[in-house]
């Protein structure tokens, strides 16, 4: 599901309990549980929680707690009382503002994004709504909310870039580039950044993949060569290509950076995709249109460029 889709479902959630609360409440201001309890719940029981807030200052009460809500308190986790909850969990932020929604007297739109206990991402989109007991008094509120939950992913590692080519003192192009081809730190950055070009271009029909210096076109590193193809001669022509784009933004009105460089021939699709965290170095992409048409060949750049940024490759 895309975060588009998830989003749309959170908000009906909202909107369908929302209706459901005011369809219950018909001319009142608010609901019985007893309405409740006939099955207007039924249908939102696995997102809904009911919590039962006490005047004398005791802790709220849980009535009832639906199976989405317990999922990240814990196997089996005894929820008896809103100060059992664990906290970082997707019911203890549901619940924390019902003393408020029974002071008020009205709904709460319930929004958060929070890295649970189980170590996930979490964005959540609720409603808290008043409920009474017994027909007069507001003492029970109506929880519902539901989320995405999203694995937390390790930091990547940055990039071992030497200083002086990370802050532009360095123009990779003649002696120069040889002098920095010699460079052990230098040489480790390279080795880095084809492990993870390597890891991220898994394209069909590819045909070339390497890192190429801008002001020259030199092949800095060779990661995948097809037969027949001539990538020196690629590389040349492609470091152009981007050195040119990179002049003409830079004489206009704003600075923009290249994010890249396409060119389609009869046999060959090529991107080149200058890398801003090492100036001077550019990924080098061709796919074979035999094997790929040229919309499938954007699609997959576009899917590479998203893998290389979550690589640390940018």
């Amino acid at each position: 599901m895309t975060s588009e889709d998830q989003d749309l479902v959170e908000r009906r959630l909202q909107m369908q309990v929302y209706h459901e609360w005011a369809r219950l409440a018909r001319s009142r201001p608010y609901p019985d549980f007893q309405d409740m309890e006939d099955g207007a719940l039924e249908p939102f029981r696995a997102d809904s929680a009911i919590v039962q807030v006490h005047e004398d200052g005791e802790a709220p009460h849980l009535t009832f707690v639906g199976a989405n809500l317990r999922r990240d308190c814990g196997e089996g986790a005894r929820l008896e009382r809103r100060d059992d909850v664990p906290a970082a969990t997707l019911l203890a932020h549901l619940t924390e503002n019902c003393e408020q929604c029974v002071s008020n007297r009205s709904p709460i739109w319930f929004e958060a994004e929070f890295d649970n206990r189980l170590g996930e991402a979490v964005k959540a989109r609720g409603i808290l709504l008043p409920v009474s007991s017994d027909g007069g008094t507001v003492d029970m509120v109506w929880c519902a909310a539901s989320c995405s939950f999203e694995a937390r992913k390790e930091p990547v590692t940055p990039l071992p870039i030497p200083p002086a080519l990370a802050q532009g003192q360095v123009a990779l192009e003649g002696e120069a580039l040889a002098a920095m081809q010699d460079d052990p730190a230098f040489r480790v950055l390279v080795v880095e950044l084809g492990k993870r070009l390597v890891a991220a271009a898994s394209q069909e029909g590819l045909v070339g993949l390497a890192l190429v210096a801008m002001a020259g076109g030199e092949v800095v590193s060779q990661l995948r060569r097809g037969p027949g193809f001539d990538l020196p001669r690629t590389a040349q022509f492609m470091a152009g290509l981007a050195r040119a784009e990179t002049q003409a933004l830079a004489a206009g009105p704003e600075a923009e950076r290249v994010e890249q460089v396409a060119v389609t021939t009869a046999r060959h699709v090529g991107f080149a995709r200058p890398l801003g965290e090492v100036p001077g170095l550019m990924v080098l992409v061709a796919l074979d249109r035999g094997a790929v048409n040229l919309a499938n060949a954007r699609i997959a750049m576009a899917r590479l460029a998203r893998d290389l940024d979550s690589a640390g490759v940018r």
